[in-house]
């Protein structure tokens, strides 16, 4: 199976895509889905307002290794970067 309709990722990694979902009614932030490249969803990384920063929200049958737990650091930071270009526009 693959990622089919959900567009084009935001950031792709080895074993896991990452795609921005609508944002919920009312929010500036967007909030990102990740999905396997078998289509099967791991978590998602949402805006926690308390912290002003995006945090994974993993489902609770998701497994992590240390590989991809750096990976999704890695996704964290890109987000980060690109939400503050945004407000610099």
């Amino acid at each position: 199976m693959t990622n089919l309709g959900r567009g084009v990722p935001v950031k792709a990694f080895k074993y896991f895509e990452v795609f921005e979902i609508q944002r919920k009614k009312g929010r500036k932030t967007s909030d990102f889905e990740i999905v396997t490249l078998r289509g099967d969803v791991l978590g998602r990384l949402e805006f926690y307002p308390s912290w002003r920063q995006h945090v994974l929200v993993a489902d609770e049958c998701a497994v992590w290794s240390s590989g991809c737990l750096l990976d999704v650091v890695d996704c964290l930071r890109f987000i980060r970067d690109m939400s503050q270009k945004k407000e610099t526009c």
